[in-house]
């Protein structure tokens, strides 16, 4: 038997093999009964008619007349048409022959048995009887039952996988609640009041992993937020004393050229430190303070205007489409669409558009969304959910540049979520379409 991975495949199954070795075996033993039934009737009938001739060949030795045996057989052959008579004496003699003319296929039973008598010496009676209507109603009985069985099969097969699938319903249940649980809602369980008592200690068990993952991450957030804390002023003060040093008069242009190089990497180190603590205070549950803006488009206007330097430079035009009023926080607003229009900028082909797309969305007639679409190096399908990670980059052919530390996106999905929204990424061909929505009127 092929082994499936579905449990309900699997009970359908088991239940149809049962179902048909059942009925089956139901069916074949009602079907011996019938057999059996017909056969003793069929050695009842025999019996009475062999139970009469005896007796009508032993009142006519009696009388010592065979004309009258003659007539009384006929007699009973003219109500009696399935049985055929031939009475033989001992000296060869034909006392009494009455076959009939039974069809082709008819399927007779025949007995033999010898009466002794004064006046014909031992005679042999040789009775045939026709049993063709049982074997009919057994054929047709047979069919019935097939027909039943079949019937049967199917019926039950359609009620089991209902009750598998009904049965597996707190399965299904369960899978939806373990797809609904994410990184964003570290807090949430599994309800285990709804499922069947086979199922709670699994719940249970599940939940215990849920709270050991989440003290977990709640260490490991911990620890880079207070790293991050702990490295912010040391990196403050080599800043500062890299700037002053390279003001100072009498150094080599070597070591001027050095200690730049060092404020370059250090100022780089300052912004993931500060991301990293802007991503541990999102973490933390902290929401944004928004305000009613009547254009978002003006908002992305300003951030386009920005970088209409570096999109000249990378040869490329922005363009903003769409518009829609909702409740912002201008400042987290503008940075994660920095980080975006930053990102497409970095990635866009040659003399190409990049578009600033707002919009309600169809998520909900309360919900506005802003993405970046710009035409150039895809993302491949594996790698969609994974570009709000941080650190990641997605490929080889993206990883262009080591300025960029992989934090931007993540940010842009912290930023997200502080207004109650999440981010979103989409590649079909060499489009990139990559944005958050929120509900517009958040508050």
């Amino acid at each position: 038997m092929p082994e499936f991975k579905s449990l309900s495949k699997r009970l359908l199954v088991w239940q149809i093999l049962l179902s048909v070795t059942s009925l089956t075996a139901m069916c074949v033993v009602v079907y011996q009964f019938l057999a059996l039934q017909l056969d003793a009737k069929q050695s009842t009938v025999v019996r009475q008619n062999l139970a009469i001739i005896e007796h009508l060949v032993a009142e006519a030795d009696q009388l010592g007349s065979t004309a009258e045996l003659v007539h009384k057989l006929t007699d009973l052959l003219s109500v009696k048409t399935d049985i055929g008579i031939s009475i033989q004496a001992a000296q060869g003699g034909i006392v009494f022959n009455k076959e009939r003319s039974f069809e082709a296929n008819s399927l007779l039973k025949s007995e033999r048995f010898d009466i002794p008598t004064n006046r014909w010496g031992a005679v042999s009676v040789d009775l045939s009887l026709d049993i063709s209507s049982d074997r009919k109603l057994k054929e047709q009985f047979a069919w019935l039952l097939i027909a039943l069985s079949v019937l049967g099969s199917m019926l039950i097969a359609s009620a089991g996988y209902w009750i598998s699938r009904s049965g597996l319903r707190p399965l299904r249940q369960l899978t939806q609640q373990i797809q609904g649980l994410s990184i964003t809602d570290l807090h949430a369980r599994l309800d285990a009041s709804v499922q069947p008592q086979e199922i709670q200690g699994l719940v249970t068990q599940f939940n215990s992993l849920l709270v050991r993952l989440q003290h977990s991450y709640e260490q490991m957030e911990h620890f880079n937020a207070n790293v991050a804390h702990e490295l912010k002023n040391p990196i403050a003060n080599l800043i500062t004393s890299h700037e002053l040093a390279l003001r100072s008069q009498g150094m080599t242009e070597t070591h001027s050229d050095f200690l730049a190089s060092n404020l370059e990497e250090l100022l780089r180190i300052s912004g993931i430190v500060n991301d990293m603590l802007f991503l541990s205070r999102a973490d933390s549950g902290i929401l944004a303070r928004t305000q009613w803006v009547e254009s978002i488009a003006s908002l992305a206007q300003s951030v386009a205007d920005y970088y209409d330097a570096s999109a000249e430079n990378a040869d490329v035009s922005i363009v903003v489409v769409g518009d829609v009023q909702a409740k912002v926080d201008a400042g987290l607003f503008k940075r994660a669409l920095s980080n975006l229009l930053s990102n497409a900028i970095r990635y866009a082909d040659k003399q190409s558009t990049i578009q600033i797309n707002i919009q309600k969305t169809t998520k909900a007639s309360d919900w506005a969304s802003v993405s970046i679409i710009n035409s150039g190096t895809p993302i491949c399908a594996a790698d969609l959910d994974k570009v709000f990670e941080r650190f990641f980059r997605s490929n080889t052919a993206r990883e262009n540049s080591h300025n960029h530390h992989g934090l931007g996106l993540a940010i842009v999905s912290a930023i997200a979520k502080m207004h109650g929204g999440l981010a979103y990424a989409r590649s079909q061909e060499r489009f990139v379409e990559i944005g958050f929505e929120w509900p517009s009127n958040v508050s």
